[in-house]
């Protein structure tokens, strides 16, 4: 919705409530121009009607064409890299320049029918200032205070002044409804809401989740009505405390089932249950608040590394010294801004947002999505250390596309066309000849694949000695 909005309705007030006082005082001056009066503002009415009839169609068509422009403009911005790699500029300049054309087609129409309206006006305000004097002029003799005359014929003159702003004023306070009705086209019955933030049966905080036992019992998730599903027949249980690695092949579902457990879309069909309770009947809050995620591109708030970390002040400076270092990132770097990070760096202070949360505010469930993908060999080092040491007995999820980074887990989760194909231990499957997840270390080659089988027999023989 445009900023100027609010300002024209402002103006439409204040040129009505002129008007209205211009109006009473010619009235009560020269009953006679009553009749003139009325006349001339059903005209100017009439004529605000025709304009708006053709303008709002036209500016909505307006707003319309010059969506594909922003969206156009924000893909060649974010993919630049690629377009230049792919030489794709000539393609995207075509597509922009059909947009604007067709935006510039109904932009040049909706404003030649505004200044239309307005010449119109002025043409309507000079035959109404001559009708005023022409009335006056002709019954003169009538009238014997030159002094009110001169008031009345000044205020004559006045009105249609006024009366052109305020049909100017009118007309653009139509045409901004038009982005107001684009907005209450996304109304409660419209859109779908997202569920109750919390709900009075919640478990209080500090007593829900315990332990971090995950359930997934026949769970179908599709994105949209129509679409097929994501991820279908998911049927795992994931103990408590366990180190869990997601792996499967681009498109497999391994983001879907992330999804589906922080109900950023809720399943269609089946369960998923965090210690005994079903998380779709729990509010989406206390159930996020339940869990935690590392992302592979961090969220930013404007403003320095330490706003990032503590947004609302709950923590003191020494608390932030703490964890930032704990996590390898430096102290004096509190009061630099969070956009001048790596990517690397971004996932380190998740990561330090995570140390914050203690007690019973701590996760019992923590995701991550791809953490090493943009960090050198040593900060993976510090990562994988601070986890170890600081998130122990808490169920670990981690999505991987190196596997070298998951091996170790305590159980593989191998996903396929949004199904679980595999969940056991990495030594197990890698025992399976056929099994997916063997097919997928040997295609990495024998040095590799050898390394990674050393890597899961390794964890495995530590498993057995706990």
């Amino acid at each position: 919705m445009d900023k100027m909005f609010p300002l024209f309705v402002d103006h439409l007030c204040h040129m009505f409530m002129n008007i209205f006082a211009l109006s009473v005082t010619i009235s009560i001056i020269i009953p006679t121009l009553i009749p003139v009066l009325f006349v001339g503002l059903f005209v100017y009415q009439f004529q605000i009607d025709a304009v708006d009839r053709s303008n709002r169609m036209a500016k909505r068509q307006t707003i319309a064409a010059l969506s594909p422009i922003m969206t156009t403009l924000g893909e060649t911005a974010n993919g630049r890299a690629v377009i230049h790699a792919m030489n794709f500029q000539s393609f995207f300049c075509k597509k922009q320049y059909k947009n604007i054309d067709r935006w510039s087609n109904f932009n040049h129409f909706s404003s030649s029918t505004f200044n239309w309206g307005i010449w119109m006006t002025q043409i309507l305000a000079v035959f109404f200032s001559i009708g005023a004097v022409v009335l006056i002029a002709v019954q003169k003799e009538n009238y014997t205070d030159v002094a009110l005359i001169g008031v009345a014929l000044n205020y004559s003159f006045l009105l249609p002044y006024f009366l052109a702003f305020f049909s100017q004023n009118s007309m653009m306070v139509r045409m901004f409804f038009t982005a107001v009705e684009r907005l209450m086209k996304y109304d409660e019955s419209s859109m779908p809401q997202e569920p109750e933030w919390v709900l009075k049966t919640d478990p209080k905080k500090g007593t829900w989740p315990t332990n971090g036992t995950l359930e997934f019992k026949n769970v179908e998730m599709a994105y949209r009505e129509g679409l097929p599903p994501a991820i279908r027949d998911v049927n795992v249980n994931i103990d408590s405390g366990k180190h869990i690695g997601i792996v499967g092949r681009t498109g497999a579902g391994k983001t879907s089932f992330i999804v589906v457990l922080f109900r950023i879309v809720d399943c269609q069909k089946g369960s998923v249950k965090l210690d005994g309770k079903e998380l779709d009947k729990l509010g989406l809050h206390t159930v996020r608040r339940a869990l935690a995620i590392i992302p592979q591109t961090p969220l930013l708030i404007p403003g320095t590394l330490a706003h990032n970390l503590d947004p609302f002040d709950k923590y003191s400076e020494n608390k932030l010294i703490e964890v930032v270092e704990k996590v390898g990132l430096k102290a004096n770097g509190l009061k630099e801004k969070a956009s001048e990070l790596s990517v690397g760096q971004q996932q380190l202070m998740a990561l330090a947002r995570l140390l914050l949360r203690e007690g019973s505010d701590r996760p019992k469930v923590i995701v991550m999505d791809e953490p090493t993908a943009n960090i050198d060999a040593q900060t993976d080092e510090i990562l994988q250390k601070v986890i170890n040491e600081e998130f122990k007995g808490i169920t670990m999820l981690t999505i991987a596309h190196r596997l070298n980074t998951v091996i170790g887990s305590d159980a593989m989760m191998v996903m396929d066309s949004g199904l679980v194909k595999e969940y056991d231990s990495a030594h197990n499957l890698l025992q399976k000849d056929n099994s997916l997840l063997a097919t997928m270390v040997d295609a990495l080659g024998n040095g590799v694949s050898n390394s990674l089988r050393s890597l899961a027999k390794e964890a495995a023989d530590e498993t057995k000695k706990i």
